[in-house]
């Protein structure tokens, strides 16, 4: 095995689950080195009741490990305690449990995005390539014995995740200014949400000025857009055009996907209006999704034909995604 070349070596390593790479690691010196850089996943995964951001500053300190992140996975997931005290399930079964994570989350999450945080630590994470924020996938893990099966499968129910719409909205500006801090160092290609607030893009011109500089370097988009008739309905033009502010700025994508969650389907015309203005187009865009809205056929058809030097699939309506009441 001694003789063996570097690269045969790694290739060994990249098969080998936590438990063998720790052992091969113990054979001799050599191995040890070798192996060190796959103790880490290049995903890096946060949960709402752990201290994860402390850890990943401190990986992004450690010169053996900080190159090895690429994806960061943010998951924001609350449990709606108004829905679940109506459960009785709930009541009877998980409340000593969900009082635990609760409380954790409550210590933990309110600081998980800190702005100055996260601008350091993204400044030390060179290969960091893809951020992805849930609110919709699970926070608790079936290997935590601390965590019942019930409390995972209450999940299943869309009325049990929380949207805290203002601290969701704070978290993810947080993350794109630390993404704009450091955009001369950092290429961040790929950027997701599962569960985004529309009134994240009415916001004030100087934060937006900051927002959109962080899509310059984007390939890949994918947003679900929940849209609220309150708070939304008033600001909805001027949020149109901040996302199309944004969507200019990202002039190398290569996927994008535009869904809305809602009581009902969105008007995407003052979307579409802002692009027609200059008939601006996306000249690398390979793939288009976009759903849970309506526009005029006109519209749609113009959008569409300045896309079609480059564009090879486009998905179009669908019933959208069910509002979480």
């Amino acid at each position: 095995m001694e003789t063996l070349p570097n690269e045969l070596r790694r290739a060994i390593l990249t098969h080998l689950p936590i438990s063998d790479l720790k052992s091969i690691r113990q054979t001799s010196k050599s191995w040890a080195l070798l192996g060190q850089e796959y103790l880490l996943s290049p995903i890096f995964r946060t949960l709402p009741h752990r201290p994860d951001t402390l850890h990943l500053k401190g990986i992004s300190s450690h010169p053996a490990f900080n190159h090895r992140i690429q994806v960061i996975h943010f998951n924001h997931g609350e449990v709606n305690e108004y829905s679940g005290r109506h459960n009785s399930y709930f009541l009877q079964y998980l409340m000593e449990a969900y009082e635990y994570f609760k409380q954790l989350t409550q210590k933990y999450l309110p600081t998980s995005c800190d702005e100055d945080t996260l601008t350091g630590i993204f400044a030390k994470l060179p290969n960091l390539t893809t951020l992805e924020v849930s609110l919709i996938r699970c926070p608790f893990t079936n290997s935590d014995p601390k965590v019942p099966d019930l409390l995972t499968n209450i999940w299943n129910f869309p009325s049990t995740r929380l949207l805290p719409r203002v601290a969701t909205v704070e978290r993810m500006t947080s993350i794109l200014h630390a993404v704009s801090a450091n955009s001369s160092a950092l290429s961040i290609t790929t950027i997701s949400h599962d569960r985004l607030p529309f009134e994240f893009f009415f916001q004030n011109p100087k934060k937006m000025a900051v927002i959109s500089s962080a899509f310059k370097n984007l390939t890949s988009l994918t947003l679900l857009l929940e849209y609220s008739d309150l708070p939304n309905d008033t600001h909805a033009t001027q949020a149109f055009f901040n996302l199309a502010k944004c969507l200019r700025a990202a002039s190398l994508l290569r996927d994008l996907s535009l869904r809305f969650q809602g009581r009902r389907k969105i008007d995407i015309a003052p979307l579409l209006a802002t692009f027609a203005e200059d008939e601006f187009a996306f000249h690398d865009l390979s793939t288009l999704q976009l759903q849970g809205m309506i526009t005029s056929e006109t519209s749609l058809l113009d959008f569409l034909v300045r896309q079609k030097a480059s564009l090879t699939k486009v998905t179009l309506g669908g019933e959208g995604v069910k509002a979480v009441r």
